[in-house]
């Protein structure tokens, strides 16, 4: 997947946790995935320099950035607070989210324009820990208490049976999944994206690797301007 450890001056060692198609299998090795595909472009245009990704749940990866036991992360957004630990790149990806309805339940959910108000009377789902929108959170939590999911396909089984009516999720993630289940003649995303945020690599301070930033943003404008940046972030699993 990468090129050799021996080829290289430094190797650099990347982490996330599974989260299809972003990152494909299981902890330890990915087997490919966006943000995999993405680091693998930038290595091949960054001169002495390999990498590797390690999946592992995701507050360790956080944490073995944070104290320098791996060298960075994939893609991922911007905060105060993971700024203290991380030297962030310029932007990859512009991640959307979506939310998701049962089409034979609420047909009616095709025709949203994007005002929370309109459906705010239903009840929503959400993952554990997740994070979308405070504004789409604050609009349903009026009305009833937003339920929380231990997995994508405990979410979207409640959106089947009707335990929730809408479901919010990363669109690509979301589609990844409902693919895979054969769900998505059934639960399909509403017409309007929601929350776009922009995703960008995060170097690890403790691990010294903040210092290759610039060559990683070099490469990153190479992707950009030749459209493989795009390519990339389109051409799905």
């Amino acid at each position: 997947m990468f090129a050799p450890v021996a080829r290289a001056q430094t190797h650099l060692v990347f982490c996330y946790d599974p989260y299809p198609p972003y990152t494909l299998g299981t902890e330890g090795a990915p087997t490919g995935g966006l943000k995999v595909e993405l680091l693998e472009a930038l290595v091949d245009r960054m001169d002495g320099i390999t990498a590797e990704v390690v999946l592992m749940p995701w507050a360790r990866c956080q944490e073995e950035a944070r104290v320098g036991d791996v060298d960075g992360i994939l893609p991922l957004f911007y905060s105060d607070a993971r700024a203290e630990f991380l030297a962030f790149s310029d932007a990859t990806f512009e991640q959307t989210s979506a939310l998701w309805y049962n089409s034979e339940t609420r047909p009616d959910a095709a025709a949203w324009a994007g005002d929370y108000a309109d459906i705010a009377d239903a009840r929503l789902g959400l993952l554990n820990g997740a994070v979308i929108d405070a504004e789409m959170e604050a609009a349903f939590a009026r009305n009833q208490p937003i339920q929380r999911a231990n997995s994508i396909a405990s979410m979207f089984d409640m959106l089947k049976f009707g335990r929730i009516q809408f479901a919010a999720l990363d669109a690509k993630v979301g589609e990844h999944h409902l693919q895979t289940v054969g769900l998505s003649d059934v639960i399909r995303a509403m017409p309007v994206t929601i929350a776009p945020r922009t995703a960008h690599f995060g170097l690890s301070k403790a691990s010294g690797a903040h210092v290759h930033l610039d060559a990683l943003n070099a490469a990153l404008r190479d992707l950009q301007t030749d459209g493989s940046l795009a390519r990339i972030y389109a051409g799905g699993w």
